[in-house]
């Protein structure tokens, strides 16, 4: 991202210089006035600039440690904590252990701002809760967390086992700070959590949330927010994880990826990431040459997850959608949009995902493949609309196709040549597309014979058609019985030569296929 050139911003300390960055401002948060006025006297309700902490809020004055006595305070004494217009510098981190029913209160994000500013650059600036027991009922709201100096690891704000908690109206790293910020909220377990109203802009990853065990596993609620140049993505479900909801969310122009499903924080107890939820409004926009990936899911401990999409995925390096590892698990797009990806609108290499995309979904403009499987997939049902898609709507590996590789042979004489079929069953029905390449013809005569996938109905005579490429050009008639097709040119003579291509596709019905459709 290009940080803006004005006379206001100041640019990332090292630690030999003065840290004092300008001051933000904002609006107040709805509330916060109301709080201010009943600090005085109010035992429950504990002002940062008031006594007995005193932090000054000045961008200059180190207020680390009232900082930190304030959130020991709070957290441990189920206070609100009120965090008055100011910019409160901190040269530690701060930690606040397990509590519940505890919350801040800012004057908005920006108004309201705590900044570090450490040669000490790989840590986590606001630490709260631990692993081991969830903290319920805890509130933050109206603040902005960030730093003021490039930071190398680390995050903004990790929240340790929330529970039944939100975060609000939140700034991590944010526009100005985005390149210092090393990343921005992490939920490291999380039970019936809310973020909404938030700017995430990083170094690295903008939100990542993982489950630790069963009681901190489900059910984070993202809403109404932007997670943007971050560089590497705007949010991360990193694993053990299920129940992420993310609807009017922007994601925006994340260096390797808008969303990754993955791994990456594995849990002792936990298989892989279950449900991801993207509504109608969700925004995953890759900006053509930030974003490789619009979605990337790379979770090989999944097994019965599920990603149910709705929204808007486009403009990517590479891929909208990167299926590389999703086993026996459901990607399911019922409305939306895949489009203007400089590759494949959808890339599937795991052959055991589920692929649903209905025809609500729109898959256009993609320099590639609208929808492509690699490794090949029976288990894709797609009835989108297509539009413009540069390779071919949908690859011939996909959807129910299946590779069969026989061995071609001639009528009669000897030629080298390989084979190669797809094909698909409904019912008793089978669909097949299919080529044989003459490398070397030889003394083959009459005839090219390829064996069938499934043999055909006994007693029965069906025709395909196809075409000779690249030496005769002749066009190609195919005889099915039994267990193969008989193929010869128009006039019925021998149908290939040296260098060419026969090309041959059809139906025919089964002898017997009690498979059901596919």
């Amino acid at each position: 991202m290009t940080l803006p050139q004005s006379s206001a911003f100041v640019p990332a300390r090292t630690s030999a210089d003065a840290a004092t960055p300008q001051s933000i401002g904002g609006a107040p948060a709805p509330g916060s006035q109301s709080l201010l006025a009943t600090t005085a006297g109010s035992s429950d309700v504990a002002n940062l600039k008031q006594a007995p902490y005193l932090a000054a809020g000045d961008g200059v004055t180190d207020d680390t440690a009232a900082v930190q006595m304030w959130l020991t305070d709070i957290s441990q004494n189920r206070k609100t904590g009120v965090v008055p217009p100011g910019n409160y510098k901190l040269t530690a981190p701060v930690t606040a252990a397990r509590g519940d029913f505890w919350r801040i209160v800012g004057h908005g994000r920006y108004a309201s701002a705590f900044f570090y500013a450490s040669a000490n650059t790989n840590v986590n600036i606001f630490e709260i809760g631990n692993a081991a027991a969830n903290s319920n009922g805890v509130q933050i709201k109206g603040i902005s967390i960030f730093s003021y100096y490039d930071m190398t690891g680390g995050f903004a704000l990790k929240a340790n086992r929330l529970a039944n908690s939100s975060i609000t109206d939140v700034t991590f790293g944010g526009e100005l700070y985005a390149n210092y910020t090393a990343n921005g909220v992490w939920l490291n377990g999380a039970h019936q959590v809310f973020l909404t109203d938030f700017d995430c802009q990083t170094k690295g990853d903008g939100i990542r949330v993982n489950g630790i065990d069963l009681q901190s596993c489900s059910d984070l609620y993202l809403d109404h927010g932007y997670s943007t140049n971050n560089g590497v993505c705007g949010v991360r479900c990193a694993g053990g994880f299920g129940g992420l909801y993310l609807d009017e969310v922007e994601t925006l122009a994340n260096g390797t990826a808008n969303l990754i499903i993955d791994n990456s924080q594995p849990s002792a107890s936990l298989p892989g990431n279950r449900e991801i939820i993207l509504g109608a409004n969700y925004i995953a926009d890759g900006v053509h040459t930030v974003s490789s990936y619009g979605i990337y899911i790379d979770d090989p401990a999944a097994s019965g997850g599920t990603v149910v999409s709705h929204g808007f995925i486009g403009s990517s390096k590479l891929h909208g959608v990167y299926i590389k590892t999703w086993p026996q698990s459901s990607f399911v797009m019922g409305a939306g949009r895949i489009f203007n990806n400089l590759q494949d609108g959808v890339r599937v290499d795991d052959a055991s995902t589920y692929v649903v995309l209905g025809d609500g979904v729109s898959i256009d403009n993609n320099r590639g493949w609208g929808v492509q499987s690699v490794q090949g997939s029976e288990n894709a049902r797609i009835s989108a609309q297509f539009a413009s898609n540069n390779l071919g709507d949908i690859s011939e590996k996909i959807g129910g196709w299946r590779q069969h590789a026989p061995t071609a042979v001639p009528q009669s004489g000897s030629f080298q040549a390989t084979c190669e079929v797809h094909w698909s069953a409904e019912g008793k029905t089978i669909h097949f597309s299919g080529h044989v390449v003459i490398a070397n013809n030889q003394t083959a005569s009459g005839s090219v014979i390829v064996p069938l996938p499934v043999p055909a109905r006994a007693n029965s005579v069906q025709v395909c058609g196809g075409r000779a490429d690249a030496v005769s050009g002749k066009m190609l008639q195919g005889v099915i019985r039994g267990g193969s097709l008989t193929l010869v040119a128009y006039d019925n003579t021998y149908p290939g030569q040296t260098g060419e291509r026969l090309c041959f596709s059809g139906t025919y019905e089964a002898a017997y296929l009690n498979e059901g459709y596919r």
